[in-house]
């Protein structure tokens, strides 16, 4: 696709960022609905997806991971991320939502040596799923590896499927509809 002028390249842009954010916010809203199981259903084609939740300024963030011996190694690839990342420079602390759970823990940027070893070990196909890496060219020399480590199982009302009671009231409204439409 060519570019006549400068102004269709930054359209191209602007509109790659609005449909990101829109697919960030939309894995976010599945989080929070209780689907967020429903991501990680097929790893092969979409990878392992968690949300990283900085308790510093209360951010979440949706991330690829993948563990490896044991660790849970994150990808920030988006600029954002990298630069929402220098909060964990300065407090480390954050919570993080899995398939498996919900945890509070730490979480640290990886440099030197442990992160080109972690990087041999990671490919984007496992990272991000095969759909994921057609999506796009996976540039992994860009890419900034997080190491969570989980502390405590957390429980409460700000987790992940906090509005799952929209599911039981959407039912409910479409099964009388459904009934009164059958009763017409």
């Amino acid at each position: 696709m060519k570019f006549n002028s400068f102004t269709q390249l930054m359209q191209k842009k602007n509109l790659q960022k609005a449909v990101s954010l829109m697919d960030r916010q939309a894995e976010l809203w599945m989080w929070k609905t209780g689907l967020g199981k429903i991501i990680n259903g097929i790893p092969n084609y979409f990878g392992n997806s968690l949300v990283l939740i900085f308790m510093e300024n209360h951010q979440m963030i949706p991330l690829k991971y993948q563990e490896v011996s044991g660790e849970i190694v994150a990808v920030l690839s988006n600029e954002e991320d990298i630069r929402n990342s220098e909060i964990l420079l300065s407090n480390s602390a954050i919570q993080v939502w899995m398939k498996n759970g919900w945890y509070s823990g730490n979480a640290q940027i990886l440099v030197g040596e442990k992160r080109t070893a972690l990087l041999s070990h990671i490919t984007a196909e496992k990272m991000v799923g095969k759909f994921g890496s057609r999506r796009g060219k996976q540039n992994l020399d860009r890419w900034q590896l997080l190491s969570i480590q989980r502390n405590a199982a957390c429980t409460g009302e700000k987790g992940p499927g906090q509005y799952c009671w929209i599911w039981a009231v959407s039912t409910f409204y479409f099964f009388f509809a459904w009934l009164r439409k059958k009763a017409k």
